[in-house]
């Protein structure tokens, strides 16, 4: 197996939910693979800090999206946005954070981007990324993106960093070669961004 090849090797295990990456790490120390870590993409993120940095980061989850989002439905304008997504107000959270998370921060696309106030796909970006998605009108779409543009000010403004963000940050400042191997568990969780990120700190790559 991977987690047996050598201990000399060091394998990363990772994954974004807390609860499995604890499981794997009790299933790896009943295995007596002491060159394998398990982590969260959270917890990566503080082992890859730029020198402590990351410690004085705002992080921000889907929590603080939810909160957010539900504050922001007292704006006339917003609440009109966020009912074209659904009226229902669970789904139009989830839908626009599924979107803004996966697709318009998350995307690949925003890696050439240099100004850290934009490392979001544009509207027209996202429109056409999204062209082919069944089950939403454009003008959903549209309100989606609103909704997402609405956040990512929010976020400028108060200095919060997302994973995704934070991703970004790790594939600018290089590599920093640490494992020898990788395995990402439930991968459909990690965006784009977030993979691209895991790369960086392994080696011969």
């Amino acid at each position: 197996m991977l987690f047996r090849s050598s201990k000399e090797e060091k394998v990363l295990y990772i994954t974004y939910e807390k609860e499995l990456a604890k499981k794997a790490k009790e299933t790896f120390e009943e295995m007596g693979a002491e060159n394998v870590e398990a982590l969260t993409f959270k917890e990566l993120m503080t082992i890859t800090d730029f020198n402590g940095r990351s410690k004085k980061f705002k992080f921000r989850f889907k929590d603080h999206f939810r909160s957010w989002f539900l504050r922001s439905r007292s704006n006339v304008e917003f609440l009109r946005q966020a009912n074209i997504i659904s009226p229902n107000y669970y789904d139009a959270f989830s839908t626009s954070y599924v979107f803004f998370r996966g697709v318009i921060e998350g995307s690949l696309d925003n890696l050439g981007k240099k100004d850290e106030r934009d490392l979001i796909l544009t509207k027209e970006e996202f429109l056409a990324k999204v062209e082919g998605e069944d089950g939403l009108s454009k003008e959903q779409k549209e309100a989606i993106y609103y909704v997402a543009l609405a956040y990512e000010r929010h976020l400028q403004k108060e200095g919060g960093i997302t994973d995704n963000k934070f991703a970004q940050r790790m594939i600018r400042h290089g590599k920093k070669e640490i494992y020898d191997a990788v395995v990402v568990d439930e991968y459909q969780d990690l965006t784009e961004l977030q993979l691209f990120a895991i790369t960086q700190v392994l080696k011969g790559l």
